[in-house]
């Protein structure tokens, strides 16, 4: 079952645990759906050190999977989805800067680096 919106602020961390919330439930799909979220949402705040072609760097990749055992970073479901959720991520953003709302002028601004990464060659 996905989460269907899993980022940051559905995520709780407390010492020795982390919860995820706001589960929408109901719909089956490849686990990359959720993590690709997820690691787009933290590439966007915390990426900037990634290399050309990835959005986060080895160190922080091996750190997530190292803690997250269903599916490995090699999993073809999440390769394939980050491009498709910076995409759709991107396109929810309203086209001209003027018609942002502070928190989508912060999430283009977080945006861009991983856009330049990920389809600049």
């Amino acid at each position: 079952m996905t989460h269907g919106d899993l980022h940051l602020r559905n995520i709780v961390i407390a010492p020795g645990s982390v919860s995820g919330i706001d589960f929408a439930g109901g719909n089956s799909a490849p686990v990359g759906h959720d993590l690709s979220r997820l690691l787009v949402d933290y590439a966007t705040l915390f990426g900037a050190d990634a290399p050309k072609g990835v959005i986060l760097s080895a160190d922080t990749n091996a750190g997530f999977f190292e803690g997250y055992d269903l599916v490995g970073p090699d999993d073809p479901s999440v390769g394939f989805l980050i491009p498709m959720r910076i995409l759709t991520d991107w396109i929810a953003l309203p086209a001209r800067p003027q018609d942002r709302r502070p928190a989508q002028k912060r999430r283009m601004q977080g945006l861009k680096p991983l856009i330049d990464r990920v389809f600049d060659e």
